[in-house]
């Protein structure tokens, strides 16, 4: 047996480019992954919608194959109502461990030094940094991937799981959002003492409108004891707020677990968003 020499080809320019972006203010460099849809290349003028998705270093695969696969069914009458559209994956390119650590960085709004992940052999180094994380993602990153693809404004969605669903409800509770549809797969909003819930009932004070469309998803095994109640309690405190313009979906998955949910409720997910 023998291995031979190879040289990497990409043969498609169009279908991933990969860049680094530093932000000084968080004082790390991310890796972004973008990916354009088979159409991209074929329809000069054409201006597609941003998927923008958390976890690049994890859900990047697998949110570009789900999307070319429903894409492809829409070419052979075997649509979703889902459109074509510019993925965008945000990571860190560090290893498993670190970009666990890292995310809870990025993700959570609130500190808190005891969180382990629940092993006693981890220490977090940071976490709380939900609004410097959100300001590179609206401020940089985005203005950045518009610059160089042919982004249509008009509509974005923002896609996470677990702590990243955590972080996309943070950005649904900005004072003026830049997204209008939001994918949470098992979102950890119990995090900090259930700081998330008291960050919605400080913006329900103030507005009485949410022009979103939101995805929920849980199943039977959670992380947390409370896990299941606090995704189905922030879901209810969501809908009798009767926000104009909001429409909220959830979802239970009763054969997964916390990690192996993501794919049905990833495609499942999209459908939900994009039914109307």
């Amino acid at each position: 047996m023998s291995s031979q020499s190879v040289e990497m080809i990409q043969k498609n320019p169009y279908s991933m480019q990969v860049f680094e972006i530093e932000s000084p203010e968080i004082g790390d460099k991310f890796v972004v992954r973008v990916s354009v849809p088979a159409s991209y290349e074929m329809a000069a003028d054409a201006k597609y919608p941003l998927l923008v998705v958390l976890d690049g270093d994890a859900a990047m695969g697998l949110a570009r194959t789900t999307l070319d696969y429903i894409n492809l069914g829409n070419n052979f009458g075997l649509g979703k109502n889902v459109p074509d559209m510019i993925v965008v994956g945000i990571g860190y390119e560090r290893g498993a461990i670190p970009w666990l650590f890292t995310r809870v960085r990025d993700f959570t709004q609130t500190v808190d030094e005891t969180f382990n992940y629940n092993n006693p052999n981890f220490k977090i180094p940071a976490s709380g940094g939900a609004a410097k994380f959100y300001d590179f993602l609206v401020n940089t990153i985005m203005p950045t991937v518009r610059a160089n693809f042919r982004v249509d404004e008009s509509m974005a969605m923002l896609a996470g799981h677990s702590m990243g669903g955590l972080f996309a409800m943070y950005a649904m509770l900005q004072p003026n959002p830049v997204f209008q549809k939001y994918l949470m797969a098992s979102p950890f909003v119990g995090w900090g003492e259930k700081a998330i819930f008291k960050m919605e009932e400080a913006f329900a004070a103030a507005n009485k409108a949410i022009n979103a469309d939101v995805f929920f998803s849980y199943c039977p095994i959670e992380p947390t004891p409370t896990y299941i109640d606090e995704v189905k309690e922030l879901y209810k405190v969501l809908t009798d707020r009767k926000y104009d313009g909001l429409h909220c979906t959830m979802k239970e998955y009763p054969s997964e677990n916390h990690f192996s949910v993501y794919p049905k409720a990833f495609s499942e997910g999209l459908y939900a968003l994009f039914e109307k």
